[in-house]
């Protein structure tokens, strides 16, 4: 299976297009632009940014930030996602510890069939982590979060506690959104408030 991916990085001249500034998504609002390509459709419905695929099978697209000096560990990070339009597999949520060389990370994801799972993708592929099932997942608009604590990080649905994982991967790296496969993606309430403990 052939994936494109797109990836776009808070960087300053870096996009081109319009800038979306009615959806709320905090920190991301000042890299996320609306603009149609051949794969997906990026725009603004009301208060969310939607991301829309409808033929590119294995397509991936996502955003994110890098963390602030001293900021990894210690960041709790969430977003609202209503799925629409899904596939079989259909994925979409919070792209997490992304490293660019060599490139590596995490999706905590909102799948078709009302799952959640967390993958880790590498060169070597995309490698399962954590899938459940839970009641507190519905149609239209769910709650992805996680929250680190050094290099262990809580993962939430909905304010339910799914799981923890810890390894020197985790606690460090960019934050951000991911889409995967075909679908239509809703996001709004990006946010990454930082942790004293």
């Amino acid at each position: 299976m052939r994936r494109l991916i797109i990836a776009l990085a808070g960087a300053a001249g870096v996009f081109a297009g319009p800038s979306a500034v009615a959806f709320e998504m905090g920190p991301l609002n000042s890299i996320l632009t609306t603009e149609k390509d051949d794969t997906w459709d990026a725009r603004d419905e009301d208060d969310f940014f939607v991301l829309d695929n409808d033929e590119a099978k294995g397509a991936v697209r996502y955003y994110f930030l890098n963390p602030g000096e001293g900021d990894a560990g210690r960041r709790r990070v969430s977003v609202q996602l209503d799925l629409r339009d899904e596939t079989r597999n259909s994925r979409g949520g919070l792209l997490y510890a992304f490293i660019p060389d060599p490139k590596s990370y995490f999706v905590f994801t909102l799948n078709a069939d009302k799952s959640v799972s967390l993958f880790r993708i590498s060169k070597g592929g995309m490698e399962q982590r954590l899938r459940s099932e839970r009641k507190s997942v519905t149609d239209g608009l769910n709650t992805l979060a996680l929250e680190e604590e050094g290099n262990l990080v809580h993962f939430y649905v909905n304010g339910e506690r799914l799981s923890s994982l810890g390894n020197d991967r985790m606690g460090r790296g960019a934050v951000g959104i991911v889409a995967l496969d075909i679908g239509e993606y809703a996001f709004r309430n990006f946010q990454v408030r930082l942790i004293d403990r």
